[in-house]
């Protein structure tokens, strides 16, 4: 059976001519575990988790680092997401009383309180410990604020 992680999905050919596709978006491999009984039939279980990064600093995250990640921010600091597609998400959450910037590609958009911003314009937490902002790439041209905690204001 191929290995399983990384970004896809998985595809096995049983013995019998039968044939299973899963997508494992976001899963790795240390979470995977198949049988196989009775003629090909599988039974998986699949469990996954969220991978966490902390930072204190100005950070530009990967597409791999918005894929349902927990960011935790230390210190004042903009976190710029990489360009949106659709189904990306990602947790922003600040660990301090401290500013955090959420900083969109120069051309997508943030949506917050069902307000479109203009094309790379960031939003701003009030300094609280505990604020966060959960989005959502709802579309290729950009973030839908979906959760958050404390105040955030966008660019102007």
């Amino acid at each position: 059976m191929p290995e399983i992680g990384g970004f896809g999905s998985h595809h096995t050919t049983h013995e019998d001519g039968g044939s299973d596709e899963i997508s494992l978006t976001g899963l790795t491999a240390p979470f995977h575990h198949e049988t196989h009984e009775y003629g090909g039939s599988d039974e998986m279980n699949l469990a996954g988790y969220v991978e966490v990064l902390s930072c204190g600093e100005d950070t530009l995250l990967t597409q791999a680092q918005v894929r349902g990640q927990l960011i935790l921010v230390s210190a004042t600091a903009t976190i710029t997401l990489p360009s949106a597609w659709v189904g990306a998400v990602v947790t922003i959450y600040s660990k301090t009383a401290a500013a955090v910037m959420v900083d969109p590609n120069v051309d997508d958009r943030i949506v917050l309180d069902g307000v479109a911003g203009g094309g790379g314009k960031k939003i701003t937490s009030a300094s609280g410990a505990g604020d966060y902002v959960t989005l959502i790439a709802d579309s290729t041209d950009g973030w839908t604020v979906i959760g958050r905690s404390g105040t955030w204001t966008m660019e102007g």
